[in-house]
Order: structure tokens, then C-alpha cells, then sequence
């Protein structure tokens, strides 16, 4: 897993990320729509095992997404603040989404109509 995070330039980068799975590339997209040019805020994904190690409280449906404040970071980990709770997150196993410059993460929306039409709008 990558120290760094993953630069986000639109919706299409969620949805070819094989970390993320169900809803989780429009949770991603509207966390990172709501509040991504914030340097303090933090969205990431993490392995089940640290799921299970870890008091988090994931987002909605996730089985592995988390957000939140960033309150401290060293070389090695995060300290996350979310809804009051501080959670260390090492970084050399989490998943970092941030939004790049210019980026644009529109979350296609298809009604049952698109589907009738065979995903023709």
C-alpha cells in the first residue's frame, strides 16, 4: 500500500479503484464533493483487519471507509478525529483520497429510465 495519496481527477479514478466495491466509489465522491479542499480532512480506505483493530465508525454502507479530521500527523500515521472519537491510522496500510487540482467528481446519476433505454440517456 502506498504512503501517498491517491489523487482523485474525476469520478471515473472511484470507480476503476479496486479497493473500492458497492457504493463505496459514490461515498468517496460525496465526502470528497462535501469536503475535499479541506488539507485537514481525511478520506480513507482500510483493510478489514484494522476495521476489526480499530474503533472507527465507517461511512455509510462501507465496509472499510472512514473520514474525519486530521488533529496530528507524523512520518507513519494520521490521528483522525472523527465524531469525537481519536483513532491512529497507519499510513503504510491505509488508503488516502484526496481530491486533485481542477478535479471534478460528479456522480453520474441513472434513473430507471436510463436503464429501460439500455443505459442510453
Amino acid at each position: 500500500m502506498s504512503e501517498d495519496p491517491i489523487l482523485i481527477k474525476g469520478y471515473a479514478d472511484l470507480i476503476s479503484d479496486r479497493k473500492l466495491s458497492g457504493d463505496d466509489p459514490d461515498t468517496v465522491a460525496r465526502e470528497l464533493q462535501a469536503n475535499g479542499g479541506d488539507d485537514d480532512y481525511l478520506v480513507a480506505w482500510l483493510p478489514n483487519w484494522l476495521v476489526d483493530e480499530k474503533d472507527v465508525e465507517l461511512l455509510g454502507r462501507s465496509d472499510n471507509l472512514v473520514s474525519g479530521r486530521v488533529d496530528h500527523e507524523t512520518e507513519k500515521a494520521y490521528l483522525l478525529l472523527a465524531d469525537g472519537d481519536e483513532v491512529w491510522l497507519p499510513k503504510s496500510v491505509i488508503r488516502v483520497y484526496r481530491v486533485a487540482g481542477g478535479g471534478d467528481l460528479e456522480i453520474p446519476q441513472h434513473g430507471l429510465t436510463d436503464f429501460a433505454n439500455g443505459g442510453a440517456r
